[in-house]
């Protein structure tokens, strides 16, 4: 599955997660994804990004669970 930790689009303007692209990442907020889920190890998987013709991959696989986040 695309995540967000794999795309070159995804930007940190806390307090939010948004895509360069101007892509809504997620349909019940304001098509942002609140900051609080990367800083929380959250998978950050958005549908929109599955198909997405702008998806960038970032090289370097996949980010695993254990590296991910720093706020418990």
């Amino acid at each position: 599955m695309k995540s967000l930790y794999d795309c070159y689009n995804a930007r940190c303007q806390s307090p939010e997660i948004v895509c360069a692209k101007n892509h809504k990442l997620n349909k019940g907020f304001d098509g942002t994804m609140p900051f609080k889920f990367l800083q929380r190890g959250k998978p950050l998987i958005c549908e929109v990004c599955q198909n997405c013709e702008d998806f960038s991959q970032m090289d370097g696989g996949d980010v695993l669970p254990k590296d991910r986040g720093w706020v418990v």
